[in-house]
């Protein structure tokens, strides 16, 4: 279980701490209503109802996983929605995923893996007192750094520019984008397991009885997976890097409101808790 959490553990520690300590300062403006409703349109990206493909509300039972890591009720900046890099610094990750949730959280997408972040919009003035705009977040590839930006007029592309070297990196806007599995036609699950869990850390699992896992340790990384259970083994797979699929599997077994995954421990919570 803990072998794809800890393959970027260290490198996203380090740059979520930097983020969080490195992030330019400035006070926050408020966004005019024209840019919140610009926003909100261009954010609509999320859910893509039509595909055969994608897994459906329904499919994921009791809650929209969906929900967790999407745009913000509150968007407070355009660039709320998913991204990818089309050209300039960064291009060799043009396989990735840049989701912005129009506050404050940043997610790079890898396959069905999420590395969680953080990204600022602020006003500057500089020595001239000309007025600047900087985007400004410490993914772990791609999106690293401070930079002035500059969408474009329908909102689909934005230039960034980096505040440190001039280098350009050019986004577009995906107008759909969905990472969690299909579901498998024939879920072999253990309804024993079925529902959430959270560990004394904050660790959280969620097992639908349709045969999808979400694992997520907050603040820091995530997961979907297809998996199968039959009351004493779980396995699992997901796709990483390049969308090549990895396959896990962990012994376990359910007590009551306690699950024992391998050598760790959590018990039963709603799965409206989940984060």
């Amino acid at each position: 279980m803990k072998k794809l959490l800890t393959l970027l553990l260290a490198g996203t520690i380090a740059l979520s701490s930097a983020a969080l300590c490195g992030c330019a300062g400035g006070d926050k403006k408020e966004s005019s209503s024209t840019d919140s409703t610009k926003a909100t349109e261009a954010a609509e990206y999320t859910v893509d109802k039509e595909a055969e493909n994608k897994a459906t509300v329904d499919e994921l039972a009791e809650i929209d996983l969906r929900t967790l890591h999407g745009v913000s009720d509150n968007i407070q900046n355009e660039f709320a929605g998913a991204w990818q890099i089309t050209d300039g610094e960064g291009s060799q990750y043009k396989s990735f995923v840049y989701q912005f949730d129009g506050d404050k959280t940043a997610i790079l997408m890898m396959g069905s893996v999420g590395n969680i972040s953080s990204y600022e919009v602020t006003e500057e003035a500089d020595d001239s007192g000309n007025t600047k705009k900087y985007m400004t977040s410490m993914m772990m590839f791609g999106i690293n750094g401070k930079y002035t930006y500059e969408f474009s007029e329908d909102g689909q592309e934005v230039v960034l520019t980096s505040d440190e070297d001039n280098k350009t990196t050019t986004l577009k806007r995906l107008a759909t984008y969905e990472y969690i599995p299909l579901p498998p036609a024939e879920p072999k699950v253990d309804k024993n397991l079925v529902g959430a869990w959270s560990g004394d850390d904050g660790e959280m699992m969620y097992f639908t009885d349709s045969g999808i896992m979400y694992h997520v340790i907050n603040g820091i990384q995530f997961y979907f997976s297809v998996y199968q259970a039959d009351g004493k083994t779980a396995d699992w797979s997901y796709s990483y890097k390049d969308n090549k699929e990895e396959n896990e599997s962990e012994t376990y077994s359910v007590s009551g409101d306690t699950l024992t995954w391998g050598k760790f421990k959590y018990h039963r919570i709603s799965p409206s808790e989940l984060v």
